[in-house]
């Protein structure tokens, strides 16, 4: 199957259930880390990705 995205979207966790922390307006960082595999394509899939980006990338081989 064809894809042409990647969807990202927050879901709640501890902070959201335990409010008595007051933890839920907190500033946070945060990174997104994406794992791409292709077995058996010989395409550079990585170049193109971290043109399009502004962040520190780095690839695991």
């Amino acid at each position: 199957a064809e894809r042409d995205a990647i969807g990202v979207f927050p879901v709640g966790g501890w902070w959201k259930e335990k409010p008595y922390l007051e933890r839920v307006d907190a500033l946070a960082r945060y990174a997104l880390i994406v794992t791409m595999r292709a077995p058996g394509v010989d395409v550079d899939i990585f170049t193109p990705v971290e043109a399009a980006l502004t962040v520190e990338t780095s690839v695991e081989t």
